[in-house]
């Protein structure tokens, strides 16, 4: 097998990675595309399947016609889950996502009713409730396309570490767009501009964090961990809990 299959991130370029990238980048645009058409269908549960479940498929098949025989054990190291770096990635996922979810409590919108369940005592239910949630939905399948397909394949096509970084995350901060402007849950629905703000220049400026920090780690759980924590301060709002105890 090539050796571009044993490593999770690589300067180096292989000309057998060339219909990987094609692919890759032609299923992020046909994505996007699908996201303005039908955004009120992708849900989490959803983004098992277009953000998982089908660019794992399409990177096992291609990758098995070009090398000849590709693993489970392949596919996993090849977007970035590295047993050797498990440690490492969830303490920098640890170091990075706490200090985030703390600016996340002074800039969100919702920053009063997050500093509310904070003093309410709640945040020791509902935060941990929260950070779960968010490591089996968006924190894993977000992290697990643009970090682990789409950065890790640009990183092995193009060899530049620094402007796969930069890719990734404007893609994933456009990835934010249709959200930001069509979802009446959005404070930015049918303001474009509003949308381009925060839909797209702030999930681009967490993109970079989220893509130097998988960089760096050498493993996808470092990002999932980081982002898990970050959506997890914003997603303990909402609901509202009323255990008692004894």
């Amino acid at each position: 097998m090539n050796s571009s299959c044993e490593s999770t991130l690589t300067d180096t370029t292989d000309s057998h990675d060339r219909p990987v990238a094609l692919l890759v980048m032609a299923y992020t645009a046909v994505y996007l595309i699908y996201l303005w058409l039908f955004v009120e269908l992708e849900n989490e549960g959803m983004h098992w399947i277009t953000l998982v479940l089908i660019p794992a498929l399409l990177l096992w098949l291609t990758n098995r016609s070009v090398h000849g025989k590709f693993s489970f054990g392949d596919l996993m190291r090849s977007v970035g889950f590295n047993r050797r770096h498990l440690k490492r990635g969830i303490l920098w996922g640890m170091a990075c996502g706490i200090p985030l979810a703390v600016v996340q409590t002074q800039l969100s919108r919702k920053g009063d009713e997050i500093w509310e369940v904070i003093m309410s005592g709640d945040v020791f239910i509902r935060l941990p409730m929260a950070f779960v949630l968010m490591l089996i939905t968006a924190g894993f399948t977000e992290e697990f396309f643009f970090r682990g397909v789409l950065q890790t394949t640009l990183v092995r096509r193009i060899g530049n570490r620094w402007l796969a970084i930069g890719i990734s995350a404007v893609l994933f901060g456009f990835y934010h767009l249709p959200y930001a402007y069509l979802n009446e849950n959005w404070s930015t629905h049918g303001d474009f501009w509003g949308a381009m703000q925060e839909g797209v220049l702030m999930a681009s400026v967490m993109g970079i964090i989220l893509g130097i920090i998988y960089d760096r780690s050498k493993n996808l759980i470092a990002p999932i961990v980081c982002h898990s924590l970050f959506n997890a301060v914003f997603a303990m709002t909402m609901w509202n809990l009323s255990l008692k105890f004894g």
